[in-house]
């Protein structure tokens, strides 16, 4: 029995899945206010927000194309603070 010939995905040719910064924006605006807080009370915090977005392309030199895009990651953030030398709540200050 002969395999079908291989015929490429229907979506072959999209570009790949790109990361979109509009799903934490909202998050931004809660992270400044959370840096300014922190700065108001002698800490420094440093942190990160990110989406990871991947596509995988998959050819064989017999014809055979898939394309695929995997989900999306929910956003993730992390952040810590710590005291400013010599600032509100530090040994110094």
């Amino acid at each position: 029995m002969a395999l079908p010939a291989p015929a490429p995905d229907d979506d072959w040719t999209r570009p790949p899945t790109a990361a979109d910064p509009g799903r934490i924006a909202s998050f931004a605006g809660q992270l400044a206010a959370g840096f300014a807080a922190a700065r108001r009370d002698g800490l420094r915090r440093y942190g990160f927000a990110e989406e990871q977005a991947r596509t995988v392309y998959l050819a064989s030199t017999g014809g055979a194309r898939r394309r695929h895009a995997v989900p999306r990651t929910p956003w993730r953030a992390a952040a810590c603070s710590r005291p400013v030398r010599g600032g509100p709540g530090s040994a110094s200050g």
